[in-house]
């Protein structure tokens, strides 16, 4: 027989048993070509249109791996929000950017494989229940992947479900397959005790203890109160009621929860990064509108509802709303029943049964009750989806053993039930990838990143956060920042996510963009106005307007540095200033009176230049750490415009501790200079607070330009 007519027989026989099994099941074959559209459709996302789903938040993680990357370090230099990001897709977007040197491709390669992830997890942990399980796997899996979009008007938000498992940044998907994989660890120790653990088991549950230590440290004690406590609670009374101790399982529990909580140990004390783990228990009044928040952020979820109204009914967004929000209640109801189905299952704790549907609904369990409990929904009402995102997966794990008794699926008691399944999923799923694939946010983006290079500015400011946060990942030769224009026209510039290099005008000297609208640019003081000067409006939006200054006039930083000099502007935030005005130069002009004009810093911006502390406001004087023990010089950049009683000092400068009663130094400052430098301040300890002042003599009248801080090398 020749290797073409074998050819020809394999082809006519694959074609004939995929007739024949099409014919034998329509419906089966239907669950599983929407099953292939969504792996395609994901795959094609994650590969090329990456770049059109950059949202505000999803875009510190873009930006936090490019750091990873240019500074070569998983713990780089950088502003996080609630979590260090390292169970993340991130640190392994990282190691693909270096490789592909394309953030969008790197983060879509490692989408696809955490996604195969799951899925594997996902399978493994339906297949202990039932090992034949095919028709119900093909099914879950459909629910599993469909991107349910809820969030129509803005798809590239963290709220929408696709986008926190996988696609775009995926913030959930390693968090989600960490918790799968303690389910399966679980569940298979219970199932198989008496069974000799085989190698593969002894290289999950390495990986579980690893991962275990990572999220520790990023996500402090998350993964082990939502899965490992409930898990850890059943298993105990699966022990008890068969009598015996399952080893397997204790070394589960101690090895996991030892390792997240030495993991948040370890990020406190040596990187001094602090999670937020500790939740307000609510009032009566707030544990009902936490109830009602689960059931809505659940439909939400599943596309049943948008938070923004507008939506026609009879539009094809309406009618997919309404698709969706039948589809959530057959979803939901079928879990009701099948939980109650549960309980009155006898043997569900007797030896070697499984229990990985009791170990699903007790993380289901718990963490419906963390949400009810505590003060956790954000502020909007109800849960965000990104909240129950690990609630809706272990969700599908129910429903989906749930299906596996139906073993013909197309018996007539069922066929009518898939049909109408089939059909809401696909229709559901048309639209939503639709919406995706359609979606060019970027263009926006690149249309500004282009129009902005011929300014020679690699230094930008905005005001609008989302867009400034998307274009620094789009342009990594640029540095973004964003800043508020309404405190008092000081241009306070936010860190939240947000990369640690051009924080003060010491660290750049060049030119510099605004981007803000003419109302927005009003608001600023004059001595920024003065500087900043409007060249064009983008896109014909006035929010972006451009106004260019040969330098940088925003310094966000202020206090001590941790190397080298910083300079202190007049008006830092934390420098206050009295008889007398910041003139449009930027500088402070003294009115002659004699007194205090310049002390400092009180405000202070609390920000580490090291890569874990924290950042915020606070009203007081400088406090000291461990960092700022050492030597320092200071200097007093000024100019003397007035000196009518012709006197040689025009006043005194100097450092001091304990609110003024322990003076560090002391100068006077000559009428025949322009600048007067305190030497070798010593700061032993972090005991007392620092701050620098300026006391003018009657009669003098000067001109402050700034405080230089020079860190001394001893």
């Amino acid at each position: 027989m020749t290797v073409k007519s074998a050819n020809v027989r394999i082809n006519k026989y694959s074609l004939s048993a995929l007739y024949s099994g099409i014919k034998r099941n329509p419906i089966l074959f239907g669950y599983g070509l929407l099953l292939v559209c969504q792996c395609l459709f994901n795959v094609f996302i994650n590969i090329f249109k990456n770049d059109d789903l950059l949202g505000f938040d999803f875009s510190v993680m873009y930006t936090l791996a490019i750091e990873m990357w240019k500074q070569k370090t998983i713990f780089p230099e950088f502003m996080y929000q609630t979590t260090l990001l390292l169970d993340s897709p991130v640190p392994l977007v990282a190691l693909f950017y270096g490789l592909s040197e394309n953030i969008f491709r790197a983060y879509g390669i490692a989408n696809i494989i955490l996604t195969g992830v799951q899925v594997a997890l996902f399978v493994k942990i339906v297949r202990l229940f039932s090992p034949n399980a095919k028709v119900s796997v093909v099914i879950g899996l459909t629910v599993l992947l469909s991107p349910f979009i809820a969030n129509y008007y803005v798809p590239n938000a963290i709220g929408d479900l696709l986008n926190n498992l996988q696609v775009a940044a995926a913030y959930y998907s390693v968090r989600i397959s960490i918790g799968l994989l303690y389910i399966y660890l679980f569940a298979d120790a219970l199932k198989n005790k008496s069974k000799r653990i085989n190698a593969a088991s002894v290289v999950l549950i390495a990986i579980a203890a690893v991962m275990s230590f990572i999220t520790g440290m990023s996500s402090g004690l998350y993964l082990g109160v939502t899965y490992l406590v409930p898990l850890t609670l059943v298993s105990a009374a699966v022990m008890l009621h068969r009598k015996e101790l399952n080893k397997r399982v204790v070394i589960c529990v101690f090895s996991f929860g030892a390792l997240i909580l030495f993991g948040r140990i370890f990020a406190e004390h040596t990187f001094h990064w602090f999670t937020y783990d500790d939740k307000t228990l609510v009032g009566v009044n707030d544990f009902f509108t936490n109830l009602q928040g689960i059931y809505l952020g659940m439909l939400e979820l599943m596309g049943g509802l948008t938070r923004f109204t507008g939506a026609k009914v009879f539009s094809p967004q309406g009618v997919v709303l309404l698709i969706n929000f039948l589809f959530s209640h057959i979803f939901l109801f079928v879990i009701f029943v099948f939980t109650l189905r549960l309980f009155k299952t006898k043997n569900a704790f007797e030896q070697n049964e499984n229990t990985s549907p009791i170990l699903n609904l007790s993380v289901i369990v718990i963490s419906i009750l963390i949400f009810m409990l505590t003060l956790t929904s954000d502020g909007v009402g109800h849960y965000p989806i990104r909240y129950l995102t690990p609630l809706y997966v272990c969700m599908v794990v129910l429903f989906t053993i749930y299906l596996d008794p139906i073993k013909e699926i197309d018996a007539k008691k069922c066929r009518n039930f898939h049909v109408i399944l089939l059909c809401l999923l696909i229709v559901s799923n048309i639209y939503s990838y639709y919406v995706y694939l359609t979606n060019t946010i970027s263009n926006w983006n690149h249309s500004v990143q282009v129009a902005l290079k011929k300014y020679d500015a690699k230094l930008v400011y905005g005001t609008e956060e989302p867009k400034v946060r998307s274009l620094r990942v789009l342009d990594t030769e640029t540095v973004y920042k964003t800043f508020s224009v309404e405190d008092y026209g000081r241009g306070t510039v936010y860190h939240w996510g947000d990369y640690l290099y051009c924080d003060d005008v010491s660290e750049y000297d060049g030119n510099t963009l605004i981007l803000a609208s003419p109302e927005h640019y009003e608001l600023l003081a004059d001595y920024y106005k003065s500087k900043y000067v409007y060249q064009e409006t983008l896109c014909e939006d006035p929010l972006f307007s451009v106004y260019l200054a040969k330098g940088n006039y925003f310094d966000h930083y202020n206090g001590l540095p941790k190397k080298g000099t910083v300079r202190n502007l007049v008006y830092t935030p934390g420098v206050r200033s009295q008889n007398g005005n910041i003139a449009s130069d930027g500088y402070f002009h003294s009115d002659g009176s004699q007194g205090y004009i310049l002390f400092g810093p009180y405000s202070q911006v609390v920000r580490e230049r090291a890569a874990f502390d924290s950042y915020f406001n606070s009203y007081g004087s400088y406090s000291l750490n461990d960092e700022d023990i050492g030597v320092y010089d200071f200097t007093l950049i000024y100019e003397i415009i007035n000196n009518a009683s012709a006197q040689i000092a025009a006043g005194v400068f100097d450092v001091c501790t304990n609110n003024g009663t322990d003076i560090r130094g002391s100068i006077e400052i000559p009428t025949d200079a322009t600048s007067v430098t305190l030497h070798d301040i010593t700061f032993p300890d972090t005991s007392a607070a620092f701050e620098h002042r300026v006391y003018e003599y009657e009669g003098v009248e000067m001109i402050i330009e700034s405080i230089e801080i020079t860190k001394v090398e001893k």
